[in-house]
């Protein structure tokens, strides 16, 4: 009886330790963090979209595909934004800055967001105007 009693008394007392040192985790600061749309929200490292990009917009801090204009998502980590009656008019991609991949991937509100894909750091991503590319958001 004394032992079982010892048993419960050790359980009890590890699982209230547990309990009272739990904290949900939040993410550090410039970490990606979800939004309330569902969408992963990064840390957006331009003011302003760079002249020349055709059917996108920041919206609150998050890449947003415009009325009117279709996201495709390509090869290798790439995505197009066209005109719905067609015609290419903006590429990007998302990109790893360590090992792995990073894919676009378009929300049902219409936020392109970088999203790992064995990356084993960080995705950025960048648009692609007159061959320059400009990293727009790091997640």
């Amino acid at each position: 009886m004394t032992k079982r009693l010892s048993l419960g008394l050790t359980v009890t007392l590890s699982l209230t330790a547990a309990a009272c040192t739990y904290s949900p985790r939040m993410p550090a600061e410039g970490q990606a963090s979800r939004t309330q749309s569902g969408s992963t929200k990064g840390t957006l490292l331009v003011r302003q979209l760079p002249a020349g990009v055709e059917g996108l917009a920041l919206v609150n801090g998050e890449l947003k595909v415009q009325a009117g204009y279709e996201f495709a998502k390509g090869d290798k980590g790439t995505f197009t934004v066209a005109r719905a009656g067609g015609g290419q008019v903006t590429s990007g991609g998302c990109g790893c800055s360590g090992a792995g991949d990073c894919d676009p991937v378009l929300s049902p509100d219409g936020i392109i967001v970088c999203q790992s894909n064995g990356c084993t750091t960080s995705c950025g991503l960048a648009v692609t105007i007159a061959g320059t590319r400009t990293e727009l958001i790091r997640y």
